[in-house]
C-alpha cells in the first residue's frame, strides 16, 4: 500500500511521517479528505452513508425501519385502569439504542426516533422550505433535529432525511425484531454517520440552561 501524507502544506515531511490509508480509516476524519500520494497523484476518499441489510440480520443502531405500526394510547387526566383506548400510527423510525445492548439482549425496549423526508418536513414547517433553514439544519443548528444525507435506496427516492429527537419513544424489542423480519430488507446508516447521529442525540439531551449566562463580548 502506498504511503500517504495530508495536503496540509507539509510537503517537506520525511517519508517516515507519512500515514497509511488503513491507519487513516481508523481516525475520526471529515466526510471527504484529499490526500497526496508519493507520486503526486491525488485521491478523494468518500465513505457511503447507507447500506442494505437482509431482513434476518440482527437489529443495530442506525437501522431505518419504514411504516412501523405503533400503538399510541389515548391519555386522560385520570389514572388509567384496565383497557386503554388509542390508535395505531405508522412511523418511519431509526434505531437509537446502542447495538451492543441490542445484540446482548440487555434491552426489553428499543429506543427509536421518527424520521421524515426533508420534503415532508418542509411541508409542515415553512422554515425548511428555504435554503437558509436547510443550511442551518445541515450545520446542526437545530439541536432537536438531525439531517441525514440523501438516500438512494428503493422507497427513499434520493430524499434527505430529518430525524426528530423531540419525539423519541421506545418499542418492545421482540415486536420490533419480528416486524423488521417481516418487512424485508432495510436500510442501515453506516459509520461514522451513525456515531454522528448518536452524538447529536446525546447533545440534545445534555443541554444545560444557565440562570445567568456570560454576557457577549460584542456590544
Amino acid at each position: 500500500m502506498k504511503a500517504l501524507r495530508p495536503l496540509l502544506g507539509f510537503e517537506s515531511q520525511p517519508r517516515s511521517t507519512y500515514l497509511r490509508l488503513d491507519v487513516l480509516r481508523r481516525l475520526e476524519l471529515p466526510m471527504k479528505i484529499r490526500w497526496k500520494f508519493d507520486n503526486d497523484m491525488t485521491e478523494t476518499q468518500t465513505y457511503p452513508w447507507y447500506c442494505s441489510v437482509d431482513a434476518m440480520t440482527t437489529l443495530e443502531q442506525g437501522d431505518l425501519i419504514r411504516s412501523c405500526p405503533v400503538f399510541v394510547p389515548a391519555y386522560s387526566a385520570g389514572v388509567p385502569s384496565g383497557e386503554s383506548n388509542g390508535q395505531v400510527i405508522q412511523y418511519d423510525i431509526v434505531i437509537m439504542s446502542q447495538t451492543c445492548d441490542i445484540v446482548n439482549d440487555k434491552l426489553e425496549f428499543i429506543l427509536v426516533c421518527p424520521f421524515f423526508s426533508l420534503d415532508e418536513y418542509s411541508a409542515i414547517n415553512d422554515t425548511f422550505k428555504h435554503d437558509k433553514g436547510k443550511e442551518q439544519l445541515r450545520k446542526g443548528l437545530y439541536v432537536g433535529l438531525h439531517l441525514l444525507n440523501a438516500c438512494d435506496f428503493a422507497g427513499y427516492n434520493g430524499q434527505f432525511l430529518v430525524v426528530r429527537f423531540q419525539d423519541a419513544f421506545s418499542v418492545p424489542r421482540d415486536y420490533l425484531t419480528n416486524f423488521a423480519k417481516a418487512y424485508g430488507q432495510r436500510v442501515r446508516l453506516l459509520p461514522p454517520y451513525r456515531e454522528h447521529l448518536s452524538q447529536a442525540f446525546a447533545r440534545f439531551f445534555m443541554r444545560v440552561g444557565l440562570p445567568s449566562d456570560i454576557p457577549p463580548f460584542k456590544r
